[in-house]
Order: structure tokens, then C-alpha cells, then sequence
């Protein structure tokens, strides 16, 4: 695999209302991007642009996943895109370059943004959405990736090894960008986006933003305003007994119940879910009922 060292500057910000529309259009007829910042916090950029990673400043950096070619990289595999052609201007208005790439004639193609130590995604609750634009022609579909989860975007079908991947929505072949904006709780009904063979959601270790277009010689990929946010219009949903809110209803939620008896974890969030019998209090009887969910489940 080739290291692709590209011009850093993208990004932008998001459309919200993603929970009922997953594409919208960035720009409005006034040239001014549709999103709203009043509404988004706890960034975690990925690929950013500098105007708007100061105004991202503004409402609070969870973590920074930006490529910087020292931990963080953006890889292309070998020889499966060329470089396109990444000026003008970008999906916020600004006169930014963005990730532009052409696959090339190998009869593949792929790209991924990795961190050479884990990344810790334990805080992503429902709340989070997955955040980037897309311009270009919708009938070469394209398969994004999230960490292990995956979807296509396009007017047609993505099929990648054979399987045919989940399709969220398409675009206008307009030359416009437009806002893709996933989130995390849709990813998760797709398929887990933190397997345990790649270390977790706690401690991350593969690519956690990859691309595949295919291997049509020519097609192009135009991405910009990669990242991550926090969403004031999406609550947070979690499977009765899941007390910590990673996922999974298992031991490790036994512990912090107990601990939450005991007055050693007073977190707000993990003491709302862990009264199970919704009697406003946290007692033995809800550890008893979580101990007996978990063994009915073995």
C-alpha cells in the first residue's frame, strides 16, 4: 500500500436533519452553506479546511483525527487512484482544495485514513452523525466506509465482492456539493462499525474513513468536509440493561451497576439506564434483573 500525501485543506459543515434526509445541498442560492452550527458541538474532524476548523473551535473538539502525515495518514492502495483535480471552491463556500481522485487501470480501487495508534470511539453514542460532501456524476456509485461499517451512495448499485452494499441515498449530477450526513445509530443497523478483530470501539485501529469507487477507469471521487459531530436533534437510544452504553449488555454492565449501589460511579447517563425497573432508584433489584437478562441470553 502507497502512502498519498494530498493538499489538507477540506471541510465544512453538515446539513442537519439527517435522521430523515440523508443528502442534501450544501450551498443555498445565496452561495451560503446550509448548515447549522447551533445545533452541532463535539467535533471530531477528519479532513478539515482552516476557516472552518477555527469556527469548529468554537463549539468544542472531542478529538482530532486530521491527517497530518505523522500519526494520521491518508493511504491510496497502490496505483488504484491518481490524483485529481481538488481546487475551486468547497463544499462551505471557502476557495479550499478538496480530496479529488480518479481511479485509475488496475480494476480497483480503494483509499483509507488511518491513525498509527488506536483511536478511542467509546463516546459515540446516537447523538453523533458521520459528516462529509460529495460532488461529482451519481451514476459511478461509491462505497464509503466508517470504520467496519459500510454504505454506497450513487444512482446505481455498489458491489463489492460480490455483496451488494446497503445504498443511503444519491445526488444531483449538477456539479454542486452536497452534504452527506449519516448518523451513527443508522451505521450501526448496517452492520457493527467497531468489530472486535480490529480492536473495538474503544481502542480502534484500522481505517477509520476509507472509500472504494469501483474499478472503472476514469471514474472520479470528489469528498470534502470530512468529520464527525454532535447532533442537539438526535437522543441518544440504548438496549435495556446496556448501563455503560457501549453496544453490548454484558458483565461489564453488571460491575457499573453495582458500582452505581455502591456510590462509587454517579454518572448521570449510566444512572438513568441502570434502573431497570424504572422505580427512580438503583438497587439490587435492578442488578438481580440484569444478572438474569444476561443469563437468559447464555
Amino acid at each position: 500500500m502507497k502512502k498519498f500525501t494530498l493538499c489538507l485543506a477540506i471541510l465544512a459543515m453538515a446539513a442537519m436533519g439527517a435522521k430523515a434526509q440523508t443528502v442534501a445541498k450544501a450551498l443555498n442560492e445565496q452561495g451560503e452553506p446550509t448548515f447549522d452550527w447551533s445545533k452541532a458541538s463535539n467535533f471530531m474532524p477528519i479532513m478539515v479546511g482552516d476557516a472552518e476548523y477555527e469556527a469548529m473551535k468554537t463549539k468544542g473538539i472531542k478529538a482530532d483525527l486530521r491527517v497530518d502525515d505523522q500519526v494520521k495518514h491518508l493511504w491510496v492502495w497502490e496505483k488504484t487512484y491518481n490524483a485529481g483535480d481538488g481546487s475551486g471552491m468547497n463544499s462551505f463556500g471557502q476557495l479550499e482544495d478538496h480530496l479529488a481522485l480518479t481511479v485509475s487501470n488496475v480494476g480497483w480501487s480503494g483509499m483509507g485514513i488511518t491513525s498509527d495508534t488506536p483511536v478511542d470511539f467509546s463516546d459515540l453514542d446516537d447523538t453523533y452523525v458521520l459528516h462529509f460532501a460529495i460532488k461529482g456524476n451519481p451514476a459511478n456509485a461509491q462505497c464509503i466506509g466508517f470504520c467496519d461499517a459500510k454504505f454506497a451512495l450513487g444512482d446505481n448499485a455498489f458491489v463489492d465482492n460480490g455483496t451488494t452494499v446497503k445504498n443511503l441515498g444519491t445526488w444531483k449530477n449538477d456539479g454542486e456539493w452536497y452534504y452527506v450526513d449519516v448518523p451513527i445509530s443508522v451505521l450501526k443497523k448496517i452492520m457493527n462499525p467497531w468489530t472486535t478483530a480490529n480492536g473495538g470501539q474503544k481502542a480502534y485501529k484500522s481505517n477509520y474513513f476509507w472509500a472504494l469507487s469501483g474499478g472503472t477507469q476514469g471514474v472520479e471521487l470528489h469528498l470534502d468536509n470530512i468529520f464527525i459531530y454532535k447532533s442537539s436533534t438526535l437522543t441518544p437510544s440504548f438496549a435495556k440493561g446496556d448501563v455503560n452504553g457501549d453496544g453490548q449488555v454484558n458483565v461489564t454492565d453488571v460491575t457499573v451497576l453495582v458500582n452505581i449501589i455502591l456510590g462509587t460511579v454517579s454518572d448521570s447517563s449510566f444512572v438513568s439506564r441502570a434502573d431497570l425497573d424504572g422505580n427512580g432508584t438503583v438497587n439490587v433489584t435492578d442488578a438481580t434483573t440484569l444478572v438474569n437478562m444476561i443469563l437468559s441470553k447464555n
